[in-house]
């Protein structure tokens, strides 16, 4: 207000657009652009961006204390106020999910939640009789190991543990003047049973039937049982018929004889048997045990009583008995050894 005006007077007037601060700032796990207090002219807008860290996300946005949700940028637009926006970070998480096939399994199993970066094992375990035939990661065959590892995980996962039976062979080598049935190599699964048919030619006998390398006699089916690793059977033939083998028959298995029979003990099996005419059959008893190594010698019957006071038989001990037969060209012993014991009481 002028006042007593006894002059010419000039007033000037200047203005100045008024500033409005925007306080911007955030979360471990990111960063906001720009940060920190910003000025903005009246009417004016302003831009902010919301910037993640490697393995992490924008969770949420606040806005003068209102979530507004996710956004990676955020503009303030004709700011007539102060305002304040806080942008808050999360580490990212991802799934793993785990299966398993028939025949086994995988630990841990189902769907797991995962940090970034971080690791996680699985391990494939078979069941009895199974193998493992693959395992699967995102779809794709990785091999056939017993564990995998994710390392340094930035993405979801699947892995899948296939497995499959165990299969083996068993082959069969046969001589000539025979066959064995089924023939060649046969593959089997685990546990599974295998029976083989052996059969010689005419006119000729079967010799001999190795099972791993272990002689099984001259038998003319074999059965593999419960099959679990890989087997070999093989068969010889001969033109010579193989005697039967002996059964024996006294002293019968357990019995318990005086010490005053030691010099006159009685021995008696059954007649063996031969196909081939002419063929003579020799026996030979044998008697073993605790410093017993005792054989006698050939002979043609089935029936000898020996005297045993020589050996150094102990009392109360039990000794085994058995015969061989052979027809001089093969020998067979008999399946069958009988225990005897000499008892002073009896």
């Amino acid at each position: 207000t002028f006042t007593n005006i006894t002059a010419d007077h000039t007033i000037e007037a200047w203005f100045s657009i008024t500033d409005f601060a925007i306080t911007a700032t955030a979360s471990s796990g990111g960063s906001i652009s720009p940060p920190g207090v910003v000025g903005v002219s009246y009417g004016g807008d302003r831009a902010f961006t919301m910037v993640p860290n490697a393995g992490y996300h924008v969770d949420s946005v606040v806005v003068d204390g209102v979530n507004v949700g996710a956004p990676a940028t955020y503009t303030f637009l004709a700011v007539t106020a102060n305002h304040t926006i806080a942008a808050w970070f999360s580490v990212n998480r991802y799934t793993i999910t785990a299966s398993a096939g028939t025949g086994g399994g995988i630990s841990p199993a189902g769907t797991l939640s995962l940090v970034h970066g971080s690791s996680q094992s699985f391990t494939m375990t078979p069941s009895t009789g199974y193998a493992i035939q693959d395992v699967l990661v995102d779809g794709l065959s990785v091999g056939q190991p017993a564990t995998y590892t994710f390392t340094g995980l930035s993405a979801s996962h699947t892995i899948q543990a296939v497995f499959a039976l165990r299969t083996f062979t068993v082959i069969a080598v046969v001589g000539p003047n025979g066959t064995v049935t089924p023939t060649e190599t046969t593959t089997v699964n685990y546990g599974d049973s295998l029976t083989y048919t052996i059969t010689p030619n005419p006119g000729y006998y079967i010799l001999g039937v190795t099972v791993d390398g272990v002689p099984v006699g001259a038998v003319s089916s074999y059965t593999f049982t419960n099959i679990t690793s890989n087997h070999q059977i093989e068969a010889t033939f001969t033109s010579n018929a193989m005697p039967t083998a002996v059964a024996l028959v006294s002293p019968a298995d357990g019995t318990a004889l005086p010490p005053a029979v030691l010099g006159a003990v009685k021995f008696v099996w059954r007649h063996s048997s031969d196909a081939n005419p002419g063929d003579v059959l020799k026996y030979v008893l044998t008697l073993t045990g605790p410093g017993v190594n005792f054989s006698s010698f050939e002979m043609t019957d089935t029936t000898v009583t020996l005297d045993l006071r020589a050996l150094p038989i102990v009392n109360y001990v039990s000794y085994r008995w058995t015969v061989r037969v052979t027809d001089g060209q093969v020998t067979v012993a008999s399946p069958d050894t009988f225990g005897i014991m000499f008892d002073p009481t009896t």
